[in-house]
C-alpha cells in the first residue's frame, strides 16, 4: 500500500521513539521513555529518508513514463527532454521542497495572463490540486506534483522566450534570429529553486524592452475597461466634421474618456464637436495610423467601434509576435512595419529616420522576412516579373501594340537581347505563356523610380522609388506587388550615403547622377539589416500605444492558436 507523507514522518518518529527508548533503557535501566526528542539533525534525517522515497518514485515514473506522447499517469508532459536532464543533474531527488518555491510557480502560472498566455497550458489545475493537499499526499502524488511543477515551469519558461506558436507555421518566409534562451535553461531553473528566486528568474527570460512593458501594461489597462463595460458602439451615418451638432456626440465624448484620450474634467453636455474633442479625436487617429485631421470617416469610425475585446486580443497578438524576434543589438537597423505603412531606421533605442511606404495588397502580400541592405541603385531598371508580363503586360499589348513603347520598356529574348516589337501577333500568346521578358529603362515614368534599395533575397523584394506619389496620402497604403515603395527615396539614399562618407555624398551629387538616366550601382560598407514585420500594436517613438488596421487578417489566426490548449 502506498503511504503517505504523513504516514512516513510518523513511521519515522515510532522508529527514533523506539531507539531512544532503547538508548535509554541501556543507559538509565528504564523500561520506558515518555517523550522523544527531536533534534534538527533528526529533522534533516527525516526529511532525507522522505526526498529518498520521493526520489525512487521520480525515478520509476521517469523510467516508465509513455515515450511517444510523455505521459505519465493521466498527464502529458511537454518538456520532456528539459525535464529529465534536469533531475539527472540532482539524481533525480524532488526539487519543489520549498514551500516558497511551489507557491511563487503558482504565483507565476496564474499570472500567465499578463503576457497573453493561459494559466491552464501549465497544469495550473493540477499543480494546485495537489499542492492543497500537500501533506496528506501519497508519494506517488508528491512525485507527480514535483515533476508536473517542473514540466510547467520550463515551458511557461520557453515561452516567454520564444513564444507558444512556431512563425515558421504561419509564414513561409520567415527567418528572423529567435530570441536566445540562457546557456542552461535547466541550470537556471535549480540555481533559482536553491536560492527561493523563481520570479527573478522568470522575469530575466521575458522581452526587457520598452515595447513589451507597455503591451503588457496595457493588457493590464484593457482588462480593467473591459471589467467596467467598455464602450457603445458609434452609429454615425455620415462624416463627421469639427464643429457638428449631434446626439451621439456624447457618445464620442465617453469613448475618448474610456482610454483617456480626454479626461472627465473635459467633458461637457453639448452635443457639438467641440475643440477640446476635436484634440482627442487627433490623438486617437495618430496612434491608430490615420490622417490625423479630425474628421471621422469610416476608417475612423472603424477604429472607433473595435471593442475593448477587439484591442485586447490584438496587443495579445503582438506580445507574442514580440517574443518572436532578437532585433539587432550591436548595428543600426531598418524596420519596415508592413501595417504601419512605415519605414524606420533605428540606432541603439534612438529612431533615426522614418518614411511612409506602401506595401503588398491583399494577395499581393509582402512576405515577412529579414535580410541585409548591399547597395544602391540609382537609375534603376525594372525587368517586369513572368507573373506580370504572362498576365496584365500581355492583356494590354494585346489591347495596345504600342503599349511598351509608350512606357519606355524593351522585349528581351531568352538571350538578353532587345527584340523588335513590331510584326509580333500578340493573340497566339496565352496567360501564363509569354517567351519574353519586358524590361522598362531608367527615366522619370519608371515603376521604381530614380531609385532602389537591395537587400538580395529569393523572394525578390525590394525598396524603392515610385511615380506614383499620391498614394502616400492615402491612410492604408497597400497597392503594390509586394515591393516596399518609400515616400521620400532620395533623402533616404542621401541619409544612406552620408553615413558611408559624410564629405562625399550630398543632395547635389546624387541628383547629378539622377540627371544622367544611367544606371549607377553604389556598394554600401555598412551592411544594414533590414526587417519587414507585421506589428498591429507597439510602442510609437514618444514611448505611447498605437493600434492598425490588420490589413492581412492575420491577428484572428494567430490569436485563435493561442487560446487553444495544449
Amino acid at each position: 500500500m502506498m503511504k503517505t507523507i504523513p504516514q512516513i514522518i510518523l513511521l519515522f518518529l515510532l522508529a527514533l521513539s523506539c531507539k531512544s527508548q532503547e538508548e535509554a533503557s541501556v543507559k538509565n535501566n528504564s523500561s520506558t521513555v515518555d517523550s522523544v526528542e527531536v533534534s534538527d539533525v533528526d529533522i534533516q534525517q527525516m526529511a532525507d529518508s522522505i526526498n529518498k522515497i520521493v526520489r525512487d518514485e521520480i525515478y520509476n515514473i521517469i523510467s516508465h513514463v509513455d515515450s511517444v506522447k510523455f505521459k505519465f499517469e493521466e498527464h502529458t508532459a511537454y518538456s520532456k527532454k528539459s525535464l529529465i536532464e534536469s533531475y539527472k543533474l540532482d539524481d533525480y531527488y524532488p526539487l519543489w521542497k520549498s514551500s516558497k518555491n511551489r507557491a511563487d510557480a503558482i504565483d507565476a502560472i496564474e499570472r500567465a495572463y499578463e503576457h497573453g498566455l493561459l494559466p491552464k497550458d501549465y497544469h495550473l489545475e493540477q499543480i494546485a490540486n495537489l499542492n492543497n493537499k500537500f501533506y496528506d499526499l501519497e508519494t506517488k502524488e508528491y512525485a507527480e506534483l514535483d515533476l508536473l511543477l517542473t514540466d510547467a515551469i520550463i515551458l511557461y519558461g520557453y515561452h516567454l522566450v520564444k513564444g507558444k506558436i512556431k512563425p515558421h507555421d504561419l509564414s513561409f518566409s520567415w527567418n528572423f534570429i529567435e530570441r536566445d534562451l540562457p546557456p542552461s535553461t535547466k541550470k537556471l531553473m535549480l540555481s533559482a529553486l536553491k536560492d527561493e528566486s523563481l520570479d527573478k528568474a522568470l522575469f530575466s527570460l521575458e522581452p526587457q524592452d520598452d515595447e513589451y512593458k507597455l503591451l503588457k501594461e496595457h493588457l493590464k489597462k484593457n482588462k480593467d475597461i473591459i471589467e467596467n463595460g467598455a464602450w457603445r458602439k458609434l452609429g454615425f451615418s455620415k462624416v463627421i466634421h469639427p464643429g457638428d451638432s449631434l446626439s451621439e456626440i456624447s457618445l464620442l465624448r465617453d469613448r475618448m474618456i474610456a482610454e483617456n484620450y480626454l479626461s472627465e474634467s473635459d467633458t461637457s453636455s453639448s452635443n457639438v464637436y467641440d475643440a477640446k474633442l476635436l484634440l482627442a479625436v487627433e490623438k486617437f487617429q495618430l496612434l491608430h495610423g490615420l490622417n490625423s485631421d479630425g474628421v471621422i470617416g469610416n476608417n475612423t469610425l472603424r477604429a472607433l467601434n473595435m471593442s475593448a475585446e477587439d484591442n485586447q486580443k490584438k496587443i495579445i497578438c503582438n506580445l507574442e509576435r514580440r517574443r518572436w524576434i532578437k532585433f539587432p543589438e550591436d548595428k543600426p537597423y531598418i524596420k519596415v512595419n508592413i501595417a504601419s505603412f512605415k519605414l524606420n531606421f533605428i540606432e541603439g533605442d534612438t529612431l533615426v529616420y522614418d518614411s511612409h511606404v506602401v506595401v503588398g495588397k491583399a494577395h499581393k502580400e509582402t512576405p515577412l522576412f529579414m535580410d541585409e541592405l548591399r547597395y544602391i541603385v540609382i537609375n534603376p531598371t525594372w525587368t517586369l516579373p513572368f507573373s506580370i508580363t504572362s498576365t496584365e503586360t500581355l492583356g494590354k499589348l494585346k489591347r495596345d501594340p504600342n503599349y511598351l513603347q509608350k512606357h519606355n520598356m524593351n522585349l528581351i529574348d531568352s538571350k538578353g537581347n532587345i527584340v523588335s516589337c513590331e510584326g509580333i501577333d500578340w493573340s497566339k500568346y496565352k496567360t501564363g505563356h509569354f517567351p519574353y521578358m519586358v524590361r522598362q529603362e531608367p527615366g522619370p515614368s519608371n515603376a521604381l523610380g530614380r531609385v532602389k534599395f537591395m537587400f538580395p533575397n529569393k523572394y525578390a523584394i525590394y525598396l524603392h522609388d515610385t511615380p506614383s506619389k499620391s498614394l502616400f496620402a492615402r491612410e492604408e497604403r497597400a497597392f503594390s506587388h509586394g515591393c516596399i515603395r518609400l515616400q521620400n527615396p532620395l533623402t533616404f539614399a542621401e541619409f544612406l550615403l552620408k553615413r558611408e562618407n559624410e564629405e562625399m555624398w550630398d543632395t547635389a551629387v546624387i541628383d547629378s547622377i539622377v540627371k544622367t538616366s544611367k544606371l549607377t550601382s553604389i556598394s554600401l560598407k555598412h551592411r544594414y539589416p533590414v526587417l519587414l514585420m507585421y506589428q498591429t500594436a507597439g510602442e510609437t517613438p514618444e514611448g505611447e500605444l498605437y493600434y492598425y488596421h490588420d490589413i492581412y487578417n492575420r491577428d484572428e489566426k494567430l490569436y485563435n492558436l493561442l487560446s487553444v490548449e495544449m
